[in-house]
């Protein structure tokens, strides 16, 4: 039983690990995405959601 405990908590833990690691990676893809195409600079004039959405459902998936 103690053994079935410790592998579940091991699992939890490695998804965990890669859960956070994904989303660090892709908050910095994201942002770099977005200083390079002007998304966030003072005279842009609109804003590119359709890239924001493909990077977001990247992260998620």
């Amino acid at each position: 039983m103690n053994l079935v405990w410790v592998r579940k908590k091991h699992l939890i833990y490695i998804l965990e690990m890669k859960y956070i690691s994904k989303m660090f990676l892709g908050s910095l893809i994201l942002t770099y995405v977005c200083l390079e195409t002007e998304l966030f600079w003072e005279d842009s004039d609109e804003f590119d959601f359709t890239l924001v959405r493909f990077i977001t459902f990247l992260l998620i998936f």
